[in-house]
């Protein structure tokens, strides 16, 4: 099993708030707050334009995409006076108070907003398994015959067109 299964049935019904960590070297901490119907894609995108390395990405599923907009809202509302630029946030995770800041913060809305009182909010997706799971991936499409990546890349290029609608 990779870092995420995903089935084309699945890919309807399901919306998903991710929070990208990020830190360079013992430097500041950033967080990032957003929604994505294609995990997979967005962690993809988000990597390349990140100039900090992402250290783990939380997950948070939905099955409703009115309340995962609301939710997003609310943790960029709820967390504003750490904003930083666009939808990235500071916190220092090497300091208990920041840690706390952020995991009170996170519960508080997702309470509030979801009704979701578990102490496990987030999923988190590791890093290096899902380098791994990329690495095999192109080295699978690498293998294939010039038509078979012709026709592997266009069927591609129209799933993203759909999620992106």
């Amino acid at each position: 099993m990779g870092v995420f299964q995903f089935n084309q049935e699945s890919l309807h019904y399901r919306y998903y708030i991710y929070c990208l960590f990020c830190q360079d070297s013992g430097g500041a901490g950033y967080v990032k707050f957003g929604r994505s119907r294609r995990i997979d894609l967005r962690i993809s995108q988000l990597r390349v334009g990140c100039p900090i390395p992402i250290k783990m990405v939380g997950l948070l599923e939905l099955r409703d995409e009115d309340r995962q907009k609301r939710t997003e809202k609310a943790l960029h509302q709820y967390f504003k006076g750490r904003k930083v630029r666009g939808e990235w946030f500071a916190f220092d995770f090497k300091d208990p108070d920041d840690k706390r800041a952020f995991n009170e913060g996170c519960k508080k809305v997702f309470v509030e907003h979801l009704g979701k009182r578990d102490e496990q909010y987030w999923s988190t997706i590791n890093m290096k398994a899902l380098d791994a799971e990329n690495s095999e991936r192109r080295r699978w499409f690498l293998s294939l015959p010039e038509n078979e990546k012709r026709r592997v890349a266009q069927r591609s290029r129209e799933r993203a067109a759909v999620t992106c609608r």
